[in-house]
Formats: structure tokens, C-alpha cells, sequence
């Protein structure tokens, strides 16, 4: 913001403030003027670049893969025409249609998406495209504060080309690292959050949240559904770091050592007044990396390859964890650690240990339908492997189960974990897709499945019923 702009925003609420003071017209005043002048040219500088977006995904639902349509927001931030969005709106589209302000109407395609931040990015096809294209500028949420003014654009419940407005209500609200989209993806742990009043609704999803300045501080992402002026965005230093690994590499890939974290300040009165400084390890993945290198639940890491961490409170949790992803894979990083004796708080073992990352990778892998077997699977992630304390790597997850295309019942459920075939060993979802194809030529009477259910084996017989893999209800 220039000193001049500044010096105007200030002298509008100082005329404002007298005025409701002393009891005078504050609605008639100069200062309401100025105010409306800055929002107009916060418009003007972001709206043209706002884009209704419409994306058709593949779903996989009741055994089958199905089209899914949806309806969301973004924004195109270079003449390239690359539009940032949400994941849980276009993370999954295999194509999708943009209408532009000046409702133009444009192929899109999906550039990459990440669900842990949410995010995604589409391209517009700009080939037969002879208009003028306009783009919109990503600001600093370093500098937002709360009580600022800001303006949510997209397409609530469907109805393009909106604007509300509202105020930060917080700048960093942390929603903890359990948080999940609908298809199970994990997000929201690497970083926090900016609260604000500004209406988003239904269809806001990857629209931008814009200061007075005209640049986009957040994209609107998420509501709570019967609270009135609760609304959540990912701050702007966050997108276009993301957006910018997403528009280079296709995706984003993030160094993991395996460890939760807790902040510190419920266990400083344990401590009797010391100075801690810190972060808490407050559980270690079996098998993953800090779990090989000795690190354990209750150690406090101090420093990260020499630079001092701290997580007095929860919101500085991501920061520390970020600071570990942003690692190239594969490197070593190294960490002081300090184990304090339970029996005596005063005493404590100071150490340095040394952990080669390991990429995050996914939390739901490649899926394909199984159609005349009635359910679908996906390959085994690391993540899924770690959330079933399950050391071997072989088999398929069962992801959803039809019922409908089979002669007889089955008791196959979500979550089975199917390691043969007819006996034939099943390693991952490639060599499931070569057992289906031959038998899919074939055509056997029954087949039996091996599966491991809450680590019990469960065997399962299938009646395949040919030529009927699609049912004509609830076609896509």
C-alpha cells in the first residue's frame, strides 16, 4: 500500500470515529465515501480475473466409477491462464468449463492438485480464446490483521460473479491436522487458517479473499455449516508456494520423518517455571524414519539442522512441520533433541540425531473399478499402511463395494485388504488388474478371494455376473 493510500484509509476512520462520537450522520460522512471508493478499486483490480468453475471427477462409488459433477470458484493469476482453486473442487476433474467475468466460456484442464493444503490449479485453453484475459495479483498474509477489511468473490450456491464483505477475524486459526475432504484425504496440517466474516458459502470454495489493496490475501475453502460470518481461507504466502511446485512439477512432494507434534504451554507448570523451548514429539510412526533413528514419544526437538524451533501454542505446530516437508526428499536433516526425566524435570539428556526424509506421499492411492466383481480398490499408500499398523506392503484396498453385480451376496466390505486371487498372490493393483483381465476373458463360475480384514485372514466367495457390470441404475 502506498504512504499516500495510507494516510487517506487512516483519515477516513479518524473522521468516522469523531464522528459517531459527537452523534453526528457518520453514514452521510466523507469518510463512508472513501471507504466505498477503496472497495470499488478492490473490485475492479480482482474481479475481472475471478472464473466459475465446473468440474466433471471420476468418482468411484458402490463398486463402480462414476462422473460427478460440482460447482466451485478460482481465480486466473498469470496471462498464461493458469487458475488457482480448491482440491476438494477440481483436485480430481478430468475436465472441466471456466466462465470468465465477462461470461466467456473456456475449456480447462488440471495442472495438480494437493489435497494437504486443499489446493489445486486448472489451465484454461486460451487457443481459440481472442478476448482479453485478466489476472490478479497474490498479496503478503504476513501483513493481514484482524479487524481488517476484506472481500470474498466467487460463486456461492451457484451464483457467479459475487462479492461479500467482511472483516479478518483472525489471521492464523489453527483446525488441527486431523481434518479430512470428503474422499478421505488428510489436509489442514501444515498450515493455518485465516477466519474472517466475509459470507462463504457452497460454490465460494477457491475463490480469492481480497484486502482493499485489490490483491488476494486467501482463497475461500471451507465454512461450518449453521454458523453465521465463519469462514476460512489459506493464506496467500501459502498458495503461491504450493501453486508454484503445482504449475513446476505437476505436484507437490514433501519430506516426512514420521512424528506428531504437541505444543508446550499445558506442560510448563510441570517444568516449575523453566524456560522451555521447544517442540513435543508426541508420537512416533512405527518403522518410519525418526523411529529408526531413536527418536520417541516425549522427546522435545529443539533446533532443526541448527536453526531453534518453538511450539509454546498450537498455531506454530505447522510451522515446524513445514520446515521439515520443505526438505528435498532424501536428505538428512538434523535435530537436537532433549529427553527430560519424568522424575525430575530438572534433569534432562541433551542429544543430536541424524534422519535421512522420506517422501509423504499420498493418503489415497490409484483406484480402479473391478466392475463384474462388484467393488473397486485402490494401491496401498504408506500413509494407509501406517494407519493400519501394517508392516507388508502386498495386497489392494478395497474401497467400495456394489453388491449388485454378483449372483450372490457378498460379505466383502470397504477396507478389506485382498492379497490372492484364486490363490494367485495379489502385490498391488497392477498385478489385481492383470488376475481381472485374464479372468474377465474367461468368465469363471466363482471366484475366491483372500483378504485380511482388521489383520485376520477372510476368505470370500464371488459369483461374477457377466455382462451385467453396469446396471442401469445409477449410471453416470
Amino acid at each position: 500500500m502506498s504512504e499516500m493510500a495510507s494516510m487517506e484509509k487512516r483519515l477516513a476512520w479518524t473522521v468516522f470515529g469523531t464522528l459517531a462520537l459527537v452523534g453526528l450522520p457518520v453514514w452521510r460522512a466523507d469518510a463512508v465515501g472513501i471507504l466505498q471508493d477503496q472497495i470499488y478499486k478492490a473490485r475492479d483490480k480482482v474481479f475481472p480475473a475471478l472464473v466459475h468453475v465446473q468440474p466433471i471427477s471420476e468418482v468411484f462409488e458402490r463398486g463402480k466409477k462414476t462422473k460427478q459433477t460440482a460447482v466451485g470458484s478460482g481465480v486466473v493469476i498469470d496471462k498464461e491462464g493458469y487458475v488457482i482453486t480448491n482440491y476438494h473442487v477440481a483436485g480430481k476433474a478430468v475436465k472441466a468449463i471456466c466462465t470468465l467475468s465477462n461470461k466467456e466460456r473456456l475449456p480447462a484442464t488440471l495442472v495438480g492438485g494437493d489435497p494437504l493444503t486443499d489446493l489445486a490449479v486448472v489451465k484454461l485453453d486460451l487457443s481459440d480464446y481472442d478476448g482479453e484475459l485478466h489476472w490478479a495479483q497474490l498479496g503478503d498474509s504476513s501483513k493481514i490483521e484482524t479487524g481488517q477489511f476484506v472481500l470474498a468473490m466467487g460463486s456461492p450456491l451457484s451464483l457467479s460473479r459475487s462479492i461479500s464483505q467482511g472483516i479478518i477475524s483472525c489471521p492464523d486459526r489453527y483446525l488441527g491436522d486431523e481434518m479430512t475432504l470428503e474422499d478421505g484425504e488428510r489436509t489442514g496440517g501444515y498450515h493455518t487458517w485465516i477466519q474472517t466474516t466475509a459470507a462463504i458459502n457452497f460454490g465460494n470454495s477457491g475463490g480469492p479473499l481480497v484486502d482493499l489493496d485489490g490483491e488476494i490475501v486467501g482463497i475461500n475453502t471451507r465454512t461450518v455449516v449453521g454458523a453465521d460470518g465463519l469462514g476460512f481461507s489459506i493464506p496467500s504466502n501459502v498458495v503461491r508456494e504450493i501453486t508454484k511446485q503445482i504449475i513446476e512439477e505437476g505436484a507437490v512432494k514433501r519430506s516426512w520423518i514420521g512424528i506428531d507434534l504437541q505444543p508446550h504451554q499445558e506442560l510448563d507448570a510441570f517444568f516449575k517455571g523453566q524456560a522451555m523451548k521447544g517442540v513435543l514429539v508426541s508420537n512416533v510412526e512405527p518403522r518410519s524414519p525418526a523411529d529408526t533413528a531413536g527418536i520417541v514419544a516425549g522427546n522435545w526437538i529443539s533446533t532443526v539442522n541448527g536453526e531453534e524451533v518453538d511450539a509454546r501454542f498450537e498455531e506454530e505446530i505447522p510451522a515446524v512441520l513445514r520446515r521439515i516437508s520443505e526438505l528435498p526428499v532424501g536428505s538428512t536433516v538434523e535435530l537436537d533433541l532433549r529427553r527430560v526425566d519424568p522424575t525430575n524435570p530438572e534433569r534432562a539428556t541433551e542429544m543430536t540425531v541424524r534422519v535421512v526424509t522420506r517422501e509423504m506421499g499420498k493418503t489415497r492411492g490409484e483406484e480402479k473399478e473391478f466392475a463384474k466383481w462388484g467393488f473397486s480398490a485402490q494401491s496401498l499408500t504408506l500413509s494407509k499402511l501406517l494407519e493400519l499398523n501394517r508392516p507388508r506392503k502386498n495386497g489392494v484396498l478395497v474401497s467400495s463395494v456394489s453388491g449388485v453385480t454378483t449372483k450372490e451376496p457378498t460379505d466383502l466390505v470397504q477396507d478389506d485388504i485382498v492379497v490372492e486371487v484364486n490363490g494367485e498372490p495379489v502385490s498391488n493393483l497392477d498385478s489385481l488388474t492383470t488376475v481381472y483381465e485374464r479372468y474377465e476373458q474367461s468368465e469363471p463360475e466363482r471366484i475366491v478371494l483372500k483378504t485380511e480384514r482388521n489383520n485376520i485372514v477372510h476368505f470370500t466367495v464371488l459369483y461374477p455376473k457377466y455382462g451385467a457390470a453396469h446396471p442401469a441404475e445409477g449410471g453416470s
